[in-house]
């Protein structure tokens, strides 16, 4: 009986990021840009969280501290999510 063995195939997805510009966040009458994703920097030791995406249930205050300071990080091209994929890194 002849045994196949599968190689499992690694995949390394590379999204550049850069702080958030406001307009960015925002869409049609001021109202949080739905479906963008966004990740978050921790002020406390500079690591990444995420990614998250806004939705209709976001906390605005909360949201609205973190991009004050300036916690609140998007995709270089945000409006098109571009990612590089690296297989077998």
């Amino acid at each position: 009986m002849e045994t196949l063995t599968q190689t499992e195939e690694k995949v390394k997805v590379v999204i550049p990021i850069r702080p958030a510009r406001a307009h960015e966040l925002v869409g049609h009458m001021n109202a949080p840009r739905e479906g963008l994703m966004y990740f978050l920097k921790s002020i406390n030791t500079g690591a990444f969280d995420g990614p998250y995406f806004i939705t209709d249930s976001l906390n605005r205050d909360e949201f609205r501290t973190w991009y004050q300071n300036g916690m609140i990080y998007v995709a270089e091209s945000p409006l098109t999510n571009k990612v590089e994929v690296i297989i077998n890194p």
